[in-house]
């Protein structure tokens, strides 16, 4: 009787950014300056409206939580890649993968469904003649920040595989998985008057 050969995949070889030594510190200081802007935007972002008891309202909330969510997500992705720059033999554990996948997949899923209830809420305060100024004044970054969300998720994964074959689609998987956490938090804040008021007092009084 011939006997079956089974093999089970243990670790993962990461070798994309690696394949190009000379860009490889100018990557790193790139991808290191972009997250610790994120982390550092996003937790400002949600320590401005806990400790602002006028932003504890359900727009402002939803907006805090969605910062913390783009902070996981960029968490989950950035450290790893960092440190692949400089890893000698570039391997990623089975367990690793499986973990920052899940970990990815929580954020961004609880991204998606922040994003809808932000999109309910400003549909209920246009009804509301008292709050519809407010509104407005968040209603087009908004939809921008769902716009550049969906639009690259769509992008990403309702191709045809022949279509996204080889490194097509890797700018933008880091686009998705790196720059839109670092974008939120501006995009919310420029076009936010009470946000930015309050940065402004936290300014002023430092």
């Amino acid at each position: 009787m011939s006997e079956n050969n089974y093999s089970v995949t243990t670790e993962f070889t990461l070798v994309r950014f690696s394949d190009h030594p000379n860009l490889k510190i100018l990557l790193f200081m790139v991808f290191s300056v972009i997250y610790l802007v994120t982390i550092v935007g996003n937790l400002r972002l949600v320590v401005l409206i806990y400790m602002e008891w006028y932003l504890r309202t359900p727009m402002y909330i939803f907006l805090g939580n969605l910062a913390l969510m783009d902070s996981c997500c960029s968490c989950a992705a950035t450290p790893k890649m960092l440190q692949n720059f400089f890893s000698v033999d570039r391997k990623m554990s089975l367990y690793e993968c499986v973990v920052q996948f899940s970990f990815l997949c929580l954020a961004e899923t609880t991204d998606s469904f922040l994003l809808a209830a932000m999109a309910y809420d400003h549909y209920y305060l246009l009804k509301s003649n008292e709050s519809r100024g407010k509104a407005l004044s968040t209603c087009a970054s908004h939809f921008l920040s769902v716009s550049i969300f969906y639009g690259s998720l769509l992008f990403l994964y309702a191709q045809p595989h022949s279509v996204t074959e080889g490194d097509k689609d890797i700018p933008v998987a880091i686009f998705y998985t790196i720059v839109i956490p670092l974008l939120n938090p501006c995009i919310y804040r420029l076009r936010n008057k009470e946000v930015i008021n309050v940065v402004k007092r936290t300014m002023e009084k430092r």
